[in-house]
């Protein structure tokens, strides 16, 4: 029990000196990671506003219907409530 005890001690010290390493370690990891993920979803949204401008470039009146229907069903909404 005694050399149990003795070897837990001596480790301990050792364990704490690899705590801050392997903190600065994790956080690097995630830093990394959610970086990459900022710019895959940066990208994803630069892609869809370039294909959501494609799509009213070429059917504008289509595009306009579909806003003019969005409108018209909130403005329903609101006149339930009111």
């Amino acid at each position: 029990m005694k050399t149990e005890t003795a070897d837990i001690s001596m480790e301990t010290p050792d364990a704490l000196a690899e705590t801050p390493k392997q903190l600065s370690k994790f956080w690097k990891e995630t830093k990394n990671k959610l970086s990459e993920t900022g710019s895959l979803l940066s990208e994803k949204g630069k892609n869809l506003c370039n294909a959501t401008d494609s799509y009213v470039k070429d059917n504008p009146w289509k595009t306009l219907g579909i806003a003019a229907g969005i409108g018209i069903f909130i403005g329903m909404l609101f006149r339930r409530r009111a």
